[in-house]
């Protein structure tokens, strides 16, 4: 279409494809003046007004600005309760669940905290009953002579794996009661029943 509008306009509509007559008296150096005419026309594109480009600012992207301490630091409901935790460094009573009903509880320092109310403990006391059964079960040691067995214990120190002190109390003929003592502790928020204050524990 440039090409054709670029010939109408030299030439005129009857002779649009002919030579002129006076292309042959011509010389070389007005042959390549009127060719690169031509081809500079031929590049130029046109537009209309609602087809131009339109000036915009380049957006820079603030990044690492949203992440779990600053989204939590504007909370609101029970959440927010949580950073007062934070902020005051108070133990709090973590009411945990099981399949069935109540498990427990868990005590400790708040550190983090999510919208999914995922703890981060530290400093944590666990407490929680197990049917006696079952927790002799889990406990069972393999009859082995004296002469097979392995104190591992200098290997964990070795390792550098320190197990938890871990209380055990008989409530009934059914029912033990077991005390965890642990440095930190994630407890997932499907666990999670009820946050108080430990002072508010009575």
């Amino acid at each position: 279409m440039a090409a054709f509008e670029t010939a109408l306009k030299k030439v005129g509509i009857w002779d649009v494809g002919k030579r002129p007559k006076s292309h042959k008296l011509q010389d070389s150096g007005s042959k390549e003046a009127t060719k690169t005419v031509v081809e500079e026309e031929k590049s130029q594109r046109r537009f209309q007004e609602h087809q131009m480009a339109i000036k915009t600012k380049a957006k820079i992207k603030n990044k690492h600005t949203r992440n779990i301490i600053t989204q939590m630091l504007n909370a609101v409901g029970p959440l927010k309760a949580l950073n007062g935790y934070i902020a005051s460094g108070e133990r709090i009573h973590v009411v945990v669940r099981k399949e069935k009903g109540i498990k427990g509880y868990v005590e400790g320092v708040l550190k983090l905290y999510d919208r999914h109310w995922n703890l981060l403990l530290t400093e944590v006391e666990e407490c929680y009953t197990h049917r006696k059964h079952k927790f002799c079960e889990d406990n069972i040691v393999l009859p082995t002579s004296e002469d097979n067995r392995e104190d591992c214990s200098q290997r964990l120190r070795e390792l550098g794996i320190k197990l938890p002190k871990q209380i055990v109390k008989s409530l009934n003929r059914k029912t033990v009661e077991i005390r965890r003592f642990l440095p930190q502790l994630l407890l997932r928020g499907e666990q999670v029943v009820l946050v108080h204050s430990v002072k508010e524990k009575s």
